[in-house]
C-alpha cells in the first residue's frame, strides 16, 4: 500500500433510506432516551442523591404523619437538624419534643411552612417553639425556595399556605420537566447517582424524632470552611425582608411562645471581628421583630462556641457535641423561664 493510498479518503456509499426506516431510527432514539430517563427516575427514587431534598422530604413527611401533639417543636436550618437532640431535650426536661429543622435554603419561610403542616396535622405544640438559624441564613432572600418546595412536595399545597414565597413560572416549568426528564434538569443528582454505583453514599442516621446524628468531627473541613466564611464578599448581613415576614408568620401560626436561639459556631470563626459584625447586624433585625411580638423572645444572641475537633464545619457540630449543645440550649431556656408552669 502506497503512502497516497493511506491518506486517501475512501468513498462512502450511503444507502437510500425509506421514510419508514427514518421514522424507526428516530423512534429508537427517543425510546432509548425515555428508557434512560425512566432508569434515572427509578434510581433516584431508590437512592436520593440530593441531601437537601432528602432532609426536606423527611421533615415534612414527619410533620404530616406524627400521631399526636408534642410539647416542643424545633424549627430552623441544618445547624439545628444535627445540633439539637429531642431525646436529650426530653431527658433533661421531661417534656416531649420534635426536630423539624430543615436546611438554610428554605430560610425562615421553611420554618413557617413546616410548622403550619404540623399544626394542620395534630394541632399546636403544647409548650413552645424553638427556632434556630446560622447567622448567614438571616440575610438570605429565599432564591430557589419555590424549586425546592415543588421538587419535594408534588401537591403544591404550599403555594396557598403562609409560605410567603410563591414559585415562579420558571421553577414550576423546571419541576414539571424534571418529573419526566431528570437527565436534563438534575445533572448533578445524576452524576452523584452514577458515582454512588461505584462508591456507596454515606449513611445518614435520623431518629424517629427527626434528629440527625452527624457522626464524627472533621476538623480539617472546619479550617477550610472558616476561610470560606471570611472570603464572603457580601457586606449586608441584615435580616432580609422575606425572613422578617416569615418570622412574623411563625409567631402568627404558633399559639405558644417562640424562643429564638443562635446556632453553634467554631471558636476559630468567632475569633474574627468581622464575624462579630455580621452576627450583630443579623441580630439587630431579629431583635426588632421579636421586641414587637409579645409571643416571641430572643433567648441568646452570641453563638455557642466549640472546638474545631467537635465540628463538621464552621457551624455544624458532630454527634457527641450535639448532646452538649442540647444541654446548653436547655439551660438557656431555663434562664428564660421557658419551662415555668
Amino acid at each position: 500500500m502506497t503512502m497516497s493510498e493511506l491518506w486517501t479518503l475512501p468513498g462512502e456509499s450511503i444507502p437510500e433510506r425509506e421514510p419508514r426506516a427514518v421514522k424507526q431510527l428516530i423512534g429508537a432514539f427517543f425510546g432509548m432516551l425515555a428508557l434512560a430517563n425512566v432508569a434515572a427516575l427509578v434510581g433516584m427514587t431508590l437512592q436520593q442523591t440530593n441531601f437537601g431534598y432528602e432532609v426536606v422530604q423527611l421533615k415534612f413527611s414527619l410533620a404530616d404523619t406524627v400521631s399526636e401533639p408534642v410539647d416542643w417543636v424545633f424549627i430552623g436550618d441544618s445547624t439545628c437538624n444535627q445540633g439539637i437532640s429531642p431525646r436529650r431535650f426530653e431527658e433533661l426536661t421531661g417534656e416531649t419534643a420534635l426536630n423539624l429543622c430543615t436546611i438554610g435554603n428554605l430560610t425562615v419561610v421553611g420554618d413557617a411552612w413546616v410548622l403550619e403542616r404540623l399544626i394542620d396535622n395534630v394541632g399546636q405544640p403544647r409548650r413552645g417553639v424553638l427556632l434556630s438559624h446560622a447567622y448567614d441564613v438571616w440575610m438570605r432572600d429565599a432564591d430557589g425556595l419555590g424549586l425546592i418546595a415543588a421538587e419535594t412536595d408534588s401537591s403544591f399545597e404550599w403555594r396557598q399556605s403562609r409560605a410567603l414565597r410563591p414559585a415562579t413560572f420558571e421553577e414550576l416549568a423546571q419541576v414539571a420537566v424534571g418529573q419526566y426528564v431528570p437527565l436534563v434538569t438534575r445533572p448533578e443528582s445524576m452524576h452523584l447517582l452514577l458515582y454512588h454505583l461505584i462508591r456507596p453514599a454515606p449513611v445518614r442516621h435520623f431518629d424517629a424524632l427527626g434528629f440527625m446524628d452527624a457522626g464524627a468531627a472533621t476538623p480539617d473541613r472546619v479550617v477550610r470552611d472558616v476561610a470560606g466564611h471570611l472570603a464572603q464578599e457580601d457586606d449586608d448581613f441584615q435580616l432580609s425582608d422575606i425572613n422578617r415576614q416569615a418570622l412574623i408568620a411563625v409567631d402568627d401560626i404558633a399559639d405558644v411562645p417562640v424562643f429564638i436561639v443562635p446556632a453553634p459556631m467554631a471558636g476559630s470563626l468567632w475569633a474574627h471581628d468581622e464575624i462579630h459584625r455580621r452576627v450583630s447586624d443579623a441580630n439587630a433585625g431579629v431583635n426588632e421583630v421579636a421586641s414587637s411580638r409579645p409571643g416571641m423572645q430572643v433567648v441568646r444572641e452570641e453563638p455557642w462556641l466549640y472546638r474545631d475537633d467537635q465540628m463538621h464545619n464552621a457551624d455544624h457540630i458532630d454527634g457527641p457535641t450535639a448532646l452538649l449543645h442540647t444541654d446548653a440550649v436547655v439551660a438557656a431556656l431555663r434562664g428564660a423561664e421557658a419551662f415555668a408552669p
